[in-house]
């Protein structure tokens, strides 16, 4: 496994168009929190995040809360002994399109632009926050699975759906397993130099350790 590096990093190259056609099938979910009418649309995006979970290797479900669910996934066979044990964060929810007419296109129909300074974007409601992040690490994630088997640290994934409405079903819904996990990483937002991960924060999750 420590030599499963550049093998994976191949991989992600080799299935570069697969990985971007995954992301865009998330990125036109319109999965707006903070309108009900929308409910229906977020209920689509956590089942969509649980099936990919499944598909790369993880054992996930959808977890029902007083709002939107949650999605949560596990390392299938359980947690190893002596094995660090990460808990990934991040949420599929995003805000309204407002004000629609500084869009020039659909906010969930995603393309590919070229932006000075730069190059070449996705512009999308989410591709930025935050279904591009998590995205990233799914594909991560499968690559390595791919590659090695499994990962070489456990984790436990935590996608909420409140993030953009003030995470209130969050603290009342994490289970015990999440709470348990000590170490903590946030998908962060992506700059011009790359993304980055920003360890130890985030509303609910952050008390978690």
């Amino acid at each position: 496994m420590p030599n499963a590096l550049p093998s994976v990093l191949k991989r992600l190259d080799a299935t570069r168009e697969e990985a971007l056609s995954r992301l865009f099938e998330i990125l036109r979910i319109d999965s707006i929190s903070t309108d009900p009418d929308y409910a229906a649309s977020c209920q689509r995006a956590a089942e969509w995040c649980a099936s990919q979970l499944n598909e790369i290797g993880f054992e996930a479900s959808v977890r029902e809360t007083t709002g939107h669910p949650m999605v949560v996934a596990h390392r299938k066979g359980g947690r190893r002994k002596g094995v660090p044990h990460f808990l990934f964060y991040g949420h599929y929810d995003v805000q309204p399109a407002d004000p629609h007419d500084l869009w020039t296109t659909d906010a969930f129909e995603p393309r590919i632009a070229t932006e000075k300074g730069n190059g070449k974007v996705i512009i999308a409601r989410g591709a930025n926050d935050n279904k591009g992040q998590f995205m990233t690490f799914f594909e991560a994630a499968r690559a390595w699975i791919g590659e090695a088997g499994d990962l070489p640290v456990d984790i436990t994934v935590l996608l909420e759906g409140e993030e953009e409405a003030a995470a209130r079903a969050c603290p009342a819904s994490s289970s015990s397993r999440v709470r348990r996990s000590k170490p903590i990483t946030r998908s962060s937002a992506i700059q011009a130099s790359g993304p980055r991960i920003r360890p130890r924060s985030r509303q609910c999750c952050a008390g978690s350790q």
